[in-house]
């Protein structure tokens, strides 16, 4: 970024291909495959056993997939055949890998939801589904009419990436947390997941609301950045109740106030 920078070519086809290069790799590559990694970790640390040949199939075609899966970033820019086919292939690998997850997922489920905590039943659960979403969008993605709307209404843009890491890779790390017991409910943590993922649904529904509402050629969403702001609003709010319930966390009330502090 600094040398594009340094040589005025701002807001180019350069410069958002090495902003998507960055958000692509850290998304699709670092993150899904920790997320990744902890769920067999769980499942080989509960003696949960699965298949493993389908499970190395997933994986290499998933990591393969990742390397490939760049040409759908920039097929906004209209380039070469060659790279609309490596975005193809791309996507039927990570189809591919995904239905080889899938039958991993299928194959140790009951076994594995009997383990799972109540609230982390349902936490996996979601996270799952957004996973399975998030390769659903990025397989659209590979037309290149969906990728040129993407482009051109950065709202779709915004409402997959906090798609990817607020309903998949947020949602299952809290899950994993509270489930090895890292994290605690404690007294308010129901109601502050609670208001966590009512911020995170609003605000993704306004986020592809309203690019929804401008592709099609209807009214915006009047004073979108402020109601933006308060959908936003009770992910911070539950976020801090649910911390409030963690070990080592006391509040103590002092002339003039409250203080936090760890112990």
């Amino acid at each position: 970024m600094g040398p594009i920078m340094a040589k005025g070519t701002v807001g180019g086809e350069l410069y958002y291909s090495a902003i998507y290069f960055y958000l692509h790799f850290q998304y699709n590559g670092w993150f899904t495959f920790a997320v990744l990694g902890l769920l067999f970790w769980f499942l080989e640390r509960n003696q949960i056993d699965f298949n493993r040949h389908w499970a190395m199939r997933a994986f290499w075609l998933l990591a393969l997939a990742c390397l490939l899966a760049y040409a759908l970033s920039v097929l906004w820019t209209k380039p070469a055949d060659w790279v609309y086919a490596i975005g193809y292939v791309s996507v039927a690998m990570q189809l591919a890998g995904l239905l080889y997850l899938a039958k991993v997922v299928r194959q140790v489920w009951a076994e594995t939801v009997l383990l799972l905590k109540p609230w982390v039943r349902a936490l996996v659960g979601m996270a799952l589904f957004f996973f399975v979403l998030k390769l659903a969008l990025q397989t659209a993605s590979a037309f290149p009419y969906v990728a040129d709307l993407a482009y051109k209404l950065r709202y779709f843009i915004i409402g997959y990436l906090h798609l990817s890491l607020l309903g998949f890779v947020s949602l299952f790390m809290l899950g994993f947390l509270l489930q090895q017991g890292l994290y605690r409910l404690g007294r308010y943590g129901g109601v502050g997941l609670a208001l966590f993922l009512a911020g995170f649904f609003a605000t993704e529904l306004m986020l592809f609301g309203q690019g929804t509402l401008l592709w099609l050629g209807l009214t915006a969403l009047p004073s979108f950045n402020w109601l933006m702001f308060w959908a936003s609003v009770p992910m911070p709010l539950g976020l801090g109740l649910f911390f409030l319930g963690q070990r080592g966390l006391k509040v103590s009330r002092v002339r003039g106030g409250v203080m936090i502090c760890m112990i």
